[in-house]
């Protein structure tokens, strides 16, 4: 159950926004070893963000799953912020990623959890 999410202050059009979600899906399933129909992406373009006292492009991330370890943390940021500056043109340092490993039993989907 996989959730990848990307805010941003950078504008993405609509045939961009699907060419990212795509690759997106795939990059996340590919990083966790997941498979991608697992796997959910939101990208929230045109977000009002201010960061490091000025709007230039920049991004929030969420990256969160079930039996993500702190250890992997420092490789999927490295990934991730590599992947996003490819894919959308956003510097690294101008990326925040918050980690969130899910307890399965807190976790709803198909009217039940996965514990």
């Amino acid at each position: 159950m996989p959730y990848f999410k990307i805010e941003t202050n950078r504008e993405v059009d609509d045939v961009a926004r699907e060419t990212f979600l795509s690759g997106a899906s795939r990059f996340a399933a590919e990083l966790l070893g997941k498979p991608e129909e697992s796997v959910m992406v939101a990208l929230l373009p045109m977000t009002s963000m201010r960061f490091q006292a000025n709007e230039n492009h920049a991004a929030y991330v969420e990256f969160k799953s079930i039996g993500l370890s702190r250890d992997q943390c420092p490789a999927y940021s490295k990934a991730i912020g590599e992947y996003l500056e490819s894919a959308l043109g956003i510097a690294p340092q101008r990326i925040y990623i918050e980690f969130t490993d899910i307890d399965p039993g807190m976790f709803g989907w198909n009217k039940s959890t996965f514990k």
